[in-house]
């Protein structure tokens, strides 16, 4: 398979998404819009129509997003994730779901065709600039209209993705279409629960591959991105400047810190939010180097900054067991302690983690856990945790407050669910717990059986 698709094509990115989670292998050929190479002869050969993508299947030219992703699954149903529910129903509202942005959503997020035109008939260039700026202002305009009412539509149905807990057709449209949005300087925020698949899908490893900024034809990635992509971490990271000043002259360096941040930032755009904020990664050193810790449990470690500040805490001396599902982010972690000639200290598990947390009981205890991972599993995981811990233990959960959601859950699955875990803290009689405004929230829980006597 050979896919020809322009990076900044939300109808080549449905594809790239596509493929990926159906697990087809395909060589992927930049298309430059810019430069007009949709309209050269060698192209048209391809896809007369002039348009991106084309995927080419055996020397056939398929053409039309929505129906190449249509085919694909029908072809190749039985390989990789499906892309249509089981039932007739679910079936039925994924593909009015995607439709709905493919015609109502998708049409005027490009509008140089529409513009154009208008454009050439004006008389001069100030009338041109006023017609365009108007333009765009409509353009805007119908995709916040368009996104609240998609966003509601999506709050009637179960979460995280479009129509529960797997990505199917509608999140291979409604993705690209949020990324599309965000590059106009559209904030995602005000909409929980597209902001939420957003987040959710971009943590899977089909979706933040076909993420635009890793496509070879994309921007400088220094310079990629809109002011609501860097926002992203707003919400858990301090300004530059006073970065690093806490890492290099009020608190001694992490090793390996600065290095892994900075490569995940350039390279895994929006999803570097997933890593553990600065705050959060001091604290947890310092847990370790005040407690004593000699053997700690990381449930989540996406590329590796939780687990860095753990090393340095625990010493040559200690050990670290970490779980995450997605080797593709645990790549650039392991690269990470094989870099400090400290791999060795780390037992690597991949997979579920309730059930890894599950097959751990009855092994050696933890000193401290740290939990960062799906927020929707910290209830089993708490009770897991505690199973693990040693006499004198301490948990520490991450992303509690979820970027202050949890004062006013609505529809947010996950605001829901870290407010009702920080509630259960607090009600519980055996547990001494703390929740901080750190990084995106942090709670300390520890036994009441850990607390020494009066």
């Amino acid at each position: 398979m050979q896919l020809y698709g322009c990076w900044r094509s939300s109808a080549s990115h449905r594809l790239q998404i596509g493929l990926r989670l159906k697990q087809l292998h395909f060589s992927y050929h930049p298309v430059s819009l810019d430069q007009g190479e949709q309209h050269s002869d060698w192209y048209r050969d391809l896809n007369p129509r002039a348009e991106v993508p084309t995927l080419v299947v055996d020397g056939e030219a398929w053409v039309q997003s929505l129906t190449i992703l249509e085919t694909i699954e029908e072809t190749f149903g039985d390989q990789g994730q499906p892309l249509l529910p089981g039932n007739a129903k679910e079936r039925r509202l994924c593909r009015a779901i995607a439709e709905q942005v493919n015609s109502s959503l998708q049409p005027l997020l490009l509008p140089a065709r529409l513009r154009q035109p208008i454009l050439k008939a004006t008389a001069t260039d100030a009338a041109r600039t006023t017609c365009n700026a108007a333009i765009q202002a409509g353009v805007r305009t119908h995709q916040l209209q368009a996104l609240e009412l998609l966003n509601a539509w999506l709050c009637s149905l179960p979460g995280p993705c479009c129509l529960g807990p797997e990505p199917t057709l509608a999140d291979v449209v409604v993705v690209p279409q949020l990324e599309a949005a965000m590059r106009l300087g559209i904030d995602l925020n005000p909409y929980k629960r597209l902001s939420d698949l957003h987040t959710h899908c971009l943590g899977l490893e089909p979706f933040a591959a076909a993420a635009p900024e890793q496509q070879p034809d994309a921007p400088d990635q220094t310079t990629f991105g809109s002011p609501s992509r860097s926002s992203l971490l707003a919400h858990k990271e301090p300004e530059p400047e006073l970065a690093a000043y806490l890492s290099h002259t009020a608190n001694q360096p992490i090793p390996g810190l600065e290095h892994s941040r900075e490569h995940t930032l350039q390279n895994f755009g929006v999803v570097a939010s997933k890593m553990t904020a600065l705050g959060g990664c001091l604290l947890l050193r310092w847990l370790c180097r005040s407690r004593g810790v000699r053997r700690a449990l990381e449930v989540g470690v996406f590329t590796g900054s939780s687990s860095l500040a753990l090393l340095d805490g625990l010493g040559p001396e200690g050990h670290l067991v970490s779980i995450d599902r997605e080797p593709r982010f645990t790549r650039e972690a392991e690269a990470a302690w094989s870099s400090l000639g400290r791999r060795h200290q780390i037992t690597l598990l991949h997979g579920d983690a309730n059930e890894q947390m599950s097959a751990l009981q009855g092994d050696a205890g933890f000193d401290l856990i740290h939990i960062d991972g799906d927020n929707g599993d910290y209830p089993q995981q708490l009770d897991l945790a505690l199973a693990l811990l040693n006499p004198g233990g301490l948990i520490v959960f991450d992303n509690v407050l979820w970027r202050g959601r949890v004062v006013n859950p609505g529809s947010d699955s996950s605001a829901r669910v870290l407010d009702q875990l920080n509630r259960d803290l607090q009600n519980r009689s055996d547990l001494h717990c703390t929740v901080l405004n750190l990084g995106d929230g942090v709670a300390l829980v520890e036994p009441l059986s850990n607390q020494p006597c009066p």
